[in-house]
């Protein structure tokens, strides 16, 4: 907190605000649960206190890979017929045990050609970053109106 509020002597409740939610960790549960619900506002705020946390473009969208790599996995599974209790057992081992269930839930708003396009798009704002001048959280923000519409 001293270092939202500098070299006063009082902490206004606006600091107390700004520095609520900008842990790592927080915001990325939060953000994985924004892209589970497809809420574009909801993912949108949560990646602007990303960004005020620090977080690197390139951090972000390795984050967008892997939530839509488990999201893939999971309608692969269904798709194969597995059982929700056996796909939380077995095949879900990466993530923390209380997010299982709850990846299995995000996975519902989403199906195998949704996801394909989303990759496609990941891969396109990911060659962009890399290959242009534009501002990266223009990029982000562009990428994630069309990861949600995909």
């Amino acid at each position: 907190m001293d270092l939202l509020s500098a070299d006063r002597n009082q902490i206004t409740e606006a600091d107390v605000l700004r520095s609520l939610g900008t842990t790592r960790m927080g915001s990325l549960i939060d953000f994985y649960r924004a892209l589970g619900k497809k809420s574009l506002k909801q993912t949108l705020e949560t990646l602007q206190l990303m960004i005020a946390a620090d977080w690197e473009a390139l951090q972000v969208l390795f984050q967008l890979n892997k939530f839509y790599a488990v999201i893939w996995r999971i309608l692969l599974l269904k798709k194969a017929h597995l059982s929700d209790s056996e796909i939380i057992a077995k095949h879900l081992m990466d993530l923390f045990q209380t997010q299982r269930k709850e990846f299995l839930d995000f996975a519902k708003s989403y199906t195998l050609n949704s996801v394909e396009s989303i990759f496609r798009v990941l891969l396109d704002t990911d060659s962009q970053y890399k290959l242009s001048v534009a501002d990266s959280n223009i990029l982000l923000s562009r990428c994630l109106i069309e990861v949600l519409n995909a």
